[in-house]
């Protein structure tokens, strides 16, 4: 069952889905220092993490359809988070990438066949970047 907040819902179901270049220009605002990484398909994440980042990945592959859904990964030191809108856990390159444990969360924000799992990260991306920790930012969608 969706559990994304009524009220998130219904701004954000007419909305086009986004693109990476969107993404990443909504995310270039913030200070680059205090975590924001990047935007990447899951065959083009960077040789190594930081030891602090927060990134958006789409599921899609370099040579796939142009992308399929949209995620985000957060590493703070040791500990690392994952957000799939579909309550999804990471794919096996993110886990390769971080080489460390990952906690992600099973709620369902998004139904099959909605296309605004791009303003869910984005939603979530915001909040960790102004302080709020992992589960603040995906406590502040329900």
């Amino acid at each position: 069952m969706n559990k994304l907040n009524l009220k998130i819902k219904k701004t954000l179901i007419t909305k086009p889905a986004l693109s990476n270049l969107e993404i990443e220009q909504s995310l270039n605002s913030y200070d680059k220092n205090q975590y924001f990484r990047g935007v990447y398909l899951r065959d083009t994440l960077p040789e190594s993490p930081l030891k602090n980042e927060l990134g958006i990945l789409n599921l899609d592959q370099e040579h796939g359809f142009g992308g399929t859904h949209w995620t985000l990964y957060l590493k703070h030191g040791f500990k690392c988070f994952y957000f799939d809108s579909f309550g999804y856990g990471p794919p096996e390159e993110l886990l390769n990438y971080l080489k460390n444990d990952v906690i992600y969360s099973t709620f369902i924000f998004q139904d099959v066949g909605e296309k605004y799992c791009g303003y869910l990260c984005l939603l979530v991306a915001e909040k960790i970047l102004k302080g709020k920790t992992y589960a603040e930012a995906l406590l502040s969608l329900l």
